[in-house]
């Protein structure tokens, strides 16, 4: 058993691995396309200017110009030409077309941002970044200002509009005393400093504010909020969480799922044992425990399918020898009468007769019960390819209750008219149905009905009687071979106690089953098999 569970949990242990893996590559892939589509809303805009700004100066000039961007911003900023840049055929392509490209990096948690430097065709601008930060923030401040000075105060505001679809956060000029700030934080604006603030709370993702003087007009030119970007949102790791477990399921039944169906085909033999006394091997694969189990299932399977074909053969062997001293005594019981007759004291003679009676009913219940004992010992030899064809049902059931009207003259048996076609052995379900006629008159006071219906995939025949009923505990025993009812509906039937066990045995040989429904009063027995 142990190398069982070392197989299952072996296999869970690799599947486990095998998700953590697929969730590190997953969400690495996801983090760097985030990331490429936040700093392309946040940082493209900045990026952009300073290229604008190397553009406007040449040789010495472009490289103080840099150097002084790089101490603002604290960023590794450098120019290079295309060949230069470490990019594929793909990348370059993109770069050449768009003149902005972001290559992001989830293993060192950055990007590489390259932008192509205006007016200067084998120039381009690279840089590193991680995030939006402080530095960065106030020098974005600093060159759109810069942008905005470079132009008329009449055209200041259509250019900040202009600049607005640069960037993905907004821009805004606003008064400085309708700013929310605080009076030290005013006090810092009119000194010509730049206010970085950082908000964030548990429930909401960190972000940033920066307000920077406008100019000399008392007003504030308003950055913000710009997001910070997050590794790993809530709303990621519960997807990928839900993903996981819902893999680690998949792969858990996918693990247990062949010792299921093993386990499965081992229950089916049992059951068919239970059923039909049927055996069918099966097959056996490996030498774990469930193996091991399957052979012993195997033995005990063949071991039982030969005790009952033994008991089968018991069965028939015994009725058949128990037939032919019945025939004899039956004879020798008529030629007992006939010396009786002759040479018996005619006084005497009607105790005689009434005795010899006795003994004739006790010789046809016996010769009853062997014929039942018979009867239900042949069924177990009839396989599921028995012959089978359309006949009416509703002649057969009008010719049974004719017939047993004869027998039972007191009681009424009521029976459908119309013709009913159904599909199935015609001697077997006539037999089964008779069984419970017969069943039923033995035990109606008076009345007993006959209902045939059929649905879209079923044959049913319901025989109901006003006898005194079944206790509803006893409902499955019924059916078991020579199982008799303590009660009213035993104390004059004179069965075999087979009559129903051939009517289940029959519904089964059709597919179908046999069943003895609830009833306020009296039985409602009922049979039933699928169409073909």
């Amino acid at each position: 058993m142990g190398s069982i569970f070392f197989r299952i949990y072996s296999s869970m242990l690799l599947a486990f691995l095998s998700i953590a893996f697929a969730a590190y590559v997953g969400i690495a892939q996801v983090n760097q396309y985030r990331l490429s589509e936040y700093l392309d809303q946040v940082a493209k805009g900045t990026f952009t200017l300073i290229a604008e700004g190397l553009a406007r100066h040449e040789g010495v000039k472009q490289l103080q110009w840099l150097e002084a961007v790089k101490r603002l911003t604290q960023l590794d900023l450098s120019i290079k030409s295309l060949a230069a840049l470490p990019l594929s055929s793909g990348e370059t392509s993109q770069l050449l077309n768009q003149h902005f490209l972001i290559k992001a990096n989830h293993k060192e948690e950055l990007a590489l941002i390259y932008v192509k430097v205006p007016n200067q065709s084998h120039l381009y601008l690279s840089g590193k970044l991680k995030d939006i930060n402080e530095p960065l923030s106030r020098v974005t401040a600093l060159l759109i200002l810069n942008e905005l000075g470079r132009n008329p105060k009449e055209t200041r505001l259509q250019v900040l509009k202009q600049l607005q679809s640069r960037f993905g956060f907004p821009i805004a000029k606003v008064d400085i005393y309708q700013s929310g700030l605080r009076g030290s934080q005013i006090n810092r604006i009119k000194k010509g400093d730049t206010v970085v603030l950082l908000e964030s709370t548990v429930s909401d993702q960190p972000k940033i504010f920066v307000y920077a003087p406008y100019g000399n007009s008392g007003d504030l030119l308003t950055l913000g909020p710009i997001p910070l970007f997050n590794w790993y949102p809530k709303n990621l790791l519960a997807l990928l969480g839900l993903l996981a477990i819902s893999l680690a399921a998949a792969m858990s039944y996918l693990c247990v799922k062949p010792l299921e169906g093993r386990l499965k085909k081992m229950t089916e033999q049992v059951s068919s044992l239970g059923l039909r006394g049927q055996f069918s091997k099966i097959d056996v694969k490996g030498s774990d425990a469930i193996s091991d189990f399957a052979r012993q299932v195997n033995q005990m399977s063949l071991q039982i399918h030969s005790l009952l074909e033994n008991q089968r053969e018991l069965t028939l062997a015994v009725s058949h020898d128990l037939k032919t001293p019945v025939a004899r005594l039956k004879f020798r019981m008529a030629e007992l009468e006939e010396l009786l007759s002759d040479y018996m004291d005619p006084i005497g003679l009607p105790d005689c007769e009434q005795t010899v009676n006795g003994i004739y009913r006790d010789i046809k219940q016996l010769e009853s019960l062997l014929q039942e004992i018979l009867s239900y010992a042949s069924l177990d030899r009839i396989n599921n390819n028995m012959e089978q064809s359309p006949f009416d049902l509703g002649v057969e059931t009008q010719t049974l209750a004719s017939e047993l009207s004869l027998t039972y003259p007191t009681l009424t048996i009521t029976q459908p008219v119309a013709p009913f076609t159904a599909f199935g052995n015609p001697q077997l379900i006539r037999r089964a149905i008779e069984n419970l006629l017969s069943n039923a008159c033995r035990y109606a006071s008076g009345t007993i009905e006959i209902c045939l219906k059929q649905t879209s995939n079923l044959y049913i025949v319901t025989i109901i009687d006003d006898g005194p009923g079944i206790a509803e505990q006893q409902a499955q025993k019924i059916f078991e071979p020579f199982y008799r009812i303590d009660s009213s509906r035993n104390s004059k039937s004179g069965g075999s106690g087979l009559g129903l066990a051939i009517v289940e045995k029959i519904a089964h040989l059709h597919h179908g089953q046999a069943r003895l429904l609830k009833s306020s009063h009296g039985a409602t027995f009922e049979i039933c098999w699928p169409k073909p």
